[in-house]
This record gives structure tokens, sequence and C-alpha cells, in this order.
């Protein structure tokens, strides 16, 4: 419990008797918060966009305005992915939901991490991520192609995530096609 931000460990002991309280029961009530939170920081953030323009508040302002509400809200898009481990410490209850569970976010599968998966063929990866409303760079909700920081493709170079990248999975099924004979 110590791992986890005072505001989400208050609201837990709130709902949950810690005698009874279990460790699936307090990652459910995680994902759970942090799903939620996300979901109304996507809701938020077209309006801010308009507050913006109206008012024009800065970033910091925003910040400073709702990071009382929302601590992790900068945090996600800053440091850890579902990609690659983030070295530092976990800050926030996203990232220690995340390190919890290295689900691949195209199949869910706990096997191995997103960017390795060959579950799905790239297009439906790419149809997932456009359903879902993430960033084809770094797959986070809330980010956008054109203002992403992420590294690009470590394969082609491309302004892609290496899990969506064509050109690696075409080589992938030449490869195959080459075994083959």
């Amino acid at each position: 419990m110590k791992a986890i931000p005072p505001d989400l460990a208050l609201e837990y002991n709130k709902k949950h008797n810690e005698t009874q309280s279990q460790i699936t029961d307090l990652i459910a009530y995680l994902r759970s918060e942090v799903e939620s939170r996300e979901r109304t920081e996507f809701l938020v953030k077209p309006h801010d966009l308009e507050l913006k323009n109206k008012n024009s508040y800065s970033n910091t302002k925003y910040f400073e305005r709702t990071s009382h509400s929302y601590p992790q809200s900068t945090r996600r898009v800053q440091g850890h992915s579902r990609f690659h481990p983030s070295p530092k410490s976990f800050s926030s209850a996203n990232e220690l939901l995340m390190a919890a569970f290295w689900n691949c976010l195209f199949c869910f599968e706990n096997t191995h991490m997103s960017d390795l998966c060959e579950n799905l063929c790239v297009q439906k990866k790419r149809a997932k991520l456009i359903k879902e409303g993430r960033c084809f760079i770094c797959c986070n909700t809330g980010c956008y192609v054109k203002k992403c920081k992420k590294e690009v493709c470590s394969y082609c170079k491309g302004r892609h995530a290496r899990a969506i990248c064509f050109k690696l999975e075409k080589s992938k099924q030449n490869s195959h096609l080459d075994l083959e004979e």
C-alpha cells in the first residue's frame, strides 16, 4: 500500500475492510480507478482545448488547475507504456497497475509485451488502436501522433510503434516463406 498514491489508498480503505481485502481486490480496484480517470481525462481534454482557445490558458495553468484531481494525468504520457518498462520507480497508480499486468494491448495475453505480439496482423492492430483512440507511436490514450514525443519505430524508423510496422511484418512473412522452401 505504500507504493499507492495517498488519495487512492484512502479511497480503497474506505471501501474495503483491510482484514478481508486481498491483492486481487486491490488490483481490481486500481484497474477500475485508473480506467475511470483515463475516461474522465479523455472526456475533459476536448473541453479543455475549447477553454484554452477562449481564455488563452497555458498548459501549465491547465496542469495547476487539474493536478489535485488527477495526479497521474501527465505522468502517463511521459512515463510508462506497455511497450518497454520504465527504469524509474513507480510514481502513479497507472504505472503500478501496468507493472503488475504486462498484458498485451492487442490480444490481452500476459505472456508477452505488446510490441512482440504475433497473434494479430498489423492491420488489425492498427484498427484496434483507432477504435480505442490510441496514439500510433506510443499507443497510449490521450496522446496524438502530431504531439507524441516517443521515439520512432526501432525497425524502420517510421513514425509508428514497432508493433504496427508493416515492413517488420513483411520481413517476418518473407523469412517464414524462406524457411518453408
